[in-house]
């Protein structure tokens, strides 16, 4: 077995419901991690006492998000690898002993990330990679079978674009690239891996395990499940990178602005879908003045579903989307 330890930092926030089954996934790995540290964030649920009764190390902060939980975590670890896994969240037994190999395989490689499954709510997925068109644009270079070295340009705009394939418990970096990066950025709450990869891709090289080797957990209580804060949180990023462009790779700040038309006419779309016509007319104005082609005809859908009979008639048209979906997924 490759000799390469593994702190898993696991962020937890009144997650007793979900923690237990993460813990077994984690305990079962055929490589065992060297440290199990879960950051409890300030729940009130019992989540600090089940990951001690279950054998994590376990510390205990008021409540400051995901990214600050993480930062802690790193702080407190002592290996040179971290696993990233959310506690809502499940790895396969193989996964650290498939990272492991990719590091023997690839030591001057900072970040690993695996292929991983989407699971609940009915909206399944087995294979998120194969499911991302903009992933299956990276070049990639085979070293051993299930491993590959990704080419870091097209990493980055395939990333830029989908900013999905890589899913933060299916995520494992070399500890003092994360250092070196300065973490998490703490003001973040959502689009924190984003920024973060960014970061590290600006000095840092990557493999990706082809395997599924982690699920993604859908449920009510996902901090990302809101596609309206979602955007709001990406255009927050946004503004930081455009703020200080030498932290990021170069080029990135560019490319962000050149796709930003297009991505306001995005959040117009998702705020149209959601009923919210005051979110929906304000990016569809803002989409048409950065020139977002298109923008122009989703300001005048929205003025015209802005009245008693268009939100009659869309309540129906949703509501039959949504049958529709239901029904698919049976």
């Amino acid at each position: 077995m490759p000799d390469v330890s593994f702190t898993v930092v696991i962020p937890a926030h009144d997650a007793s419901a979900y923690l237990a089954s993460t813990l077994a996934a984690v305990h079962a790995q055929t490589h065992p991690a060297a440290d199990v540290i879960v950051v409890d964030d300030g729940s009130t649920d019992g989540t600090a006492a089940l990951a001690r009764s279950l054998g994590a190390t376990v510390l205990q902060q008021a409540n400051a998000g995901p990214s600050a939980a993480r930062n802690a975590g790193v702080a407190r670890a002592r290996h040179d690898w971290i696993a990233f896994l959310d506690a809502d969240d499940r790895w396969s037994p193989g996964y650290l002993a498939a990272v492991a190999r990719a590091v023997v395989l690839c030591p001057d490689v900072r970040v690993i990330f695996a292929n991983y499954a989407i699971a609940g709510e009915g909206d399944d997925c087995a294979d998120a990679h194969a499911a991302d068109r903009h992933f299956r644009e990276i070049v990639r270079r085979t070293v051993a079978p299930g491993i590959a070295r990704c080419d870091r340009q097209s990493l980055l705009r395939a990333y830029l674009r989908s900013r999905r394939f890589i899913q933060t418990s299916a995520l494992a970096v070399r500890r003092d690239a994360f250092l070196d990066c300065g973490g998490y950025d703490e003001s973040l709450r959502i689009a924190e891996d984003f920024e973060l990869l960014l970061r590290l891709f600006a000095h840092s090289t990557a493999v990706v395990l082809e395997e599924t080797l982690s699920t993604y957990r859908r449920h009510p209580s996902n901090a990302t499940r809101d596609a309206l804060v979602n955007f709001a949180w990406e255009r927050h990023v946004w503004a930081r990178i455009a703020a200080a462009p030498d932290r990021y790779p170069i080029g990135i700040a560019e490319r962000l602005t050149a796709m930003r038309p297009a991505h306001l006419r995005a959040a117009g779309v998702m705020a149209l879908r959601c009923g919210s016509f005051a979110d929906a007319r304000l990016r569809f104005e803002e989409a048409r003045a950065a020139g977002a082609f298109g923008a122009g005809t989703g300001s005048a859908l929205v003025e015209l579903l802005d009245t008693p009979v268009g939100r009659a008639a869309f309540g129906v048209l949703r509501s039959a989307w949504r049958r529709r979906r239901a029904a698919r997924s049976t």
